[in-house]
């Protein structure tokens, strides 16, 4: 009968601590992994209070075997596990510190895969106690398990210095010699060179010129097949800030939304401006990005000729992609070009005895920033916005001009910021909605009141009403 299973039975029997099976059997290392092929025993089992509030990670013995401890559960230890406290308010990174475990913690073979945790997880320990252990070499042996090398020993090869590498991308200057330097060694500047951390933990981008000079290194990138994503921006390390977080900080959020950035990815960088803090979200004009992105891709398949309809500017140009996650659909109508040509559009729909409406111009523009009338008026095309609706006998609503989309704007604002105020206070739209109109009008600055004559409107509306009411002929515009 193997140890574990004596150890069981004395247990189980009640035999005194000091009985020779007790004693024979709890003293050999060899019983517990002869008890864990009979007994598995999980991850959760060691965070568990064993000691009154302490859990196993309180005793010097468990540390040393640590390492062996963590394969045995064939479960990850992750960052919440090492640094969640127990009801003694102590965390396992706590107790590492204490009894000087530290470099337990990081054995190469529990972060195995794991490298950029691994980092987050020691940048986070307190400055005067991570650099008692020898992380580098440990951070090599970790990257080592899965084959990966890492680009400061990359470029310590190569016989240059990782920290200078680090300020010549953050500061712009002698890139052209890191290039050349580079090429020398059958090499490029890389997006892990760009993602290198200090020995503080944080990114070249702590520094407000990163975000200047970026854009000299950008086309390195992108020709090695290389591109910053939603995860590089949103990654940080111990207790330092994310990329993003250091662009609001330094005030360069339009430097990270760029259409360049983004070509392609509309979606990702949508979901990256998520993160942005909403008083920080009118300093891009994220809506302008979408739109350049959106042109750039579906463009090319709008044609603007006498096979043109009213289905095909608002059906899905983007239809394939209907089963893909967030799937927002994108018409010909939400499209720059389409607006830029749209007298002659209507006509080409009206010879069809077609025409556009205002719930046509309510539909969303595609990835969730903008309905296609906020972008027409963003285009500077109100005016034919007003056309359109006026003409399909329907109404542009106090709602439809001062709802805020998701970057704060409202119709209303925009074109009181392009000084387009004017082009709200089209009368005909405005019969039967006159007190909402009144409410739009305390919108506009009194600076811009004196270029509208809001009585004639006014009586305009009124006089429209009182036809519409008692079927009088129409009045022409």
């Amino acid at each position: 009968m193997n140890k574990g299973k004596k150890l069981i039975l004395a247990v189980m029997c009640g035999l005194p601590a000091d009985h020779k099976l007790f004693k024979e059997t709890a003293s050999d290392p060899a019983t517990a992994a002869e008890m864990l092929a009979t007994v598995r025993l999980t991850k959760q089992d060691f965070l568990e209070p064993v000691d009154g509030a302490r859990n196993v990670f309180a005793f010097e013995q468990t540390w040393d075997r640590f390492p062996r401890i963590a394969a045995q559960t064939g479960e990850r230890f992750t960052i919440e596990d090492l640094t969640r406290r127990d009801a003694g308010g102590t965390s396992m990174v706590d107790h590492a510190v204490q009894l000087r475990k530290l470099e337990q913690l990081f054995a190469p073979e529990i972060w195995r895969g794991r490298v950029d945790e691994m980092d987050n997880l020691y940048y986070g320990v307190i400055k005067a106690e991570r650099e008692k252990i020898p992380y580098a070499d440990m951070r090599a042996a970790t990257a080592a398990l899965t084959g990966q090398t890492l680009p400061e020993d990359r470029l310590k090869k190569m016989g240059m210095v990782p920290a200078s590498v680090r300020t010549r991308l953050s500061n712009g200057v002698n890139l052209a010699e890191l290039r050349t330097d580079l090429a020398r060694n059958g090499d490029r500047i890389r997006k892990d060179y760009v993602l290198m951390l200090s020995s503080e933990g944080d990114n070249i981008f702590d520094s407000a010129f990163a975000f200047v000079n970026m854009h000299q290194w950008l086309e390195d990138l992108e020709k090695g097949g290389e591109r910053l994503t939603k995860a590089d921006f949103l990654r940080s390390y111990g207790n330092q800030k994310s990329i993003l977080q250091n662009a609001v900080r330094h005030d360069h959020l339009p430097k990270i939304f760029t259409a360049a950035m983004w070509k392609g990815r509309p979606k990702e960088m949508l979901e990256l401006f998520e993160h942005v803090p909403a008083s920080d979200r009118t300093k891009v004009d994220i809506a302008g990005i979408v739109r350049t992105l959106r042109e750039a891709e579906y463009g090319e398949r709008v044609r603007l000729d006498s096979t043109m309809s009213r289905a095909t500017l608002l059906n899905p140009l983007n239809q394939t992609e209907r089963w893909e996650k967030d799937y927002a659909p994108i018409c010909a109508l939400s499209l720059t070009q389409v607006w830029k040509d749209i007298a002659n559009v209507r006509g080409t729909l009206a010879v069809r005895g077609e025409k556009l409406t205002a719930d046509d111009l309510r539909r969303p523009t595609g990835f969730g920033v903008d309905n296609i009338m906020t972008m027409a008026a963003r285009e500077g095309h109100f005016a034919a916005v007003m056309d359109i609706a006026i003409e399909s006998g329907q109404k542009i609503t106090l709602a439809d001009l001062s709802t805020a989309n998701s970057s704060g704007q409202s119709i209303a604002d925009i074109l009181i910021k392009a000084g387009h105020s004017s082009q709200m206070f089209r009368a005909e739209n405005w019969v039967g909605q006159a007190k909402d109109m009144a409410k739009l009008w305390e919108k506009v600055p009194e600076i811009q009141r004196k270029a509208i004559d809001f009585t004639a409107v006014q009586g305009r509306v009124n006089a429209l009403s009182l036809r519409e009411r008692f079927a009088g002929p129409r009045l022409m515009p």
